[in-house]
């Protein structure tokens, strides 16, 4: 069932032909352009050229991170040794907010699938309203916030409160 959730599944047959998918492209839609997570195990009998593949992509999120807001003035050196494990996480650490505009152009350039926010609530203000107002990315994408500001009310009220490290580990894992 797991697998089923994170992958598209398909049998090929020998000149790699989908012979019938989880996954059907609608007319005219792109293929995604990261590179793919392929598992493909022969079907039975293997004379017959049929492979069953589970074919899954990685998720690209772009971080942007105050690192003069309450948490992260304390905790950014052990969020950055989450993040540097996980190289599908796009770091952008901002100190001022004239930061802001070019860390989400330099996002919008690596093309993300997502879009965190490790600040309090000025950061993620002023993140939201030059994505908004100036439009960086061709289709606005997801917004996780972590709670890396000190009162945390715009991160508690979209779900993202509790431990700033629990939070970067948990984004961490699902990229």
């Amino acid at each position: 069932p797991d697998i089923a959730k994170r992958h598209s599944m398909s049998v090929v047959d020998e000149n790699q032909r989908v012979l019938a998918s989880t996954v059907t492209p609608m007319p005219g839609q792109q293929q995604n352009t990261h590179s793919p997570i392929v598992y493909e195990l022969p079907l039975a009998p293997t004379v017959n050229g049929l492979l069953l593949r589970a074919q899954g992509y990685r998720t690209s999120i772009g971080l942007i991170s105050n690192t003069n807001s309450g948490h992260n003035r304390d905790h950014l050196s052990r969020v950055n040794a989450i993040l540097d494990r996980h190289p599908c996480v796009h770091h952008v650490p901002t100190s001022h907010g004239d930061d802001v505009r070019p860390a989400l152009d330099e996002l919008a350039r690596r093309e993300i699938d997502i879009l965190a926010i490790n600040g309090g609530d000025g950061t993620t203000a002023k993140v939201l309203g030059h994505v908004l107002d100036d439009a960086p990315f061709p289709r606005r994408p997801p917004v996780v916030v972590l709670p890396g500001g000190t009162a945390n009310m715009t991160a508690g009220v979209v779900g993202g409160y509790g431990n700033l490290i629990d939070a970067v580990q948990r984004l961490c894992d699902w990229a």
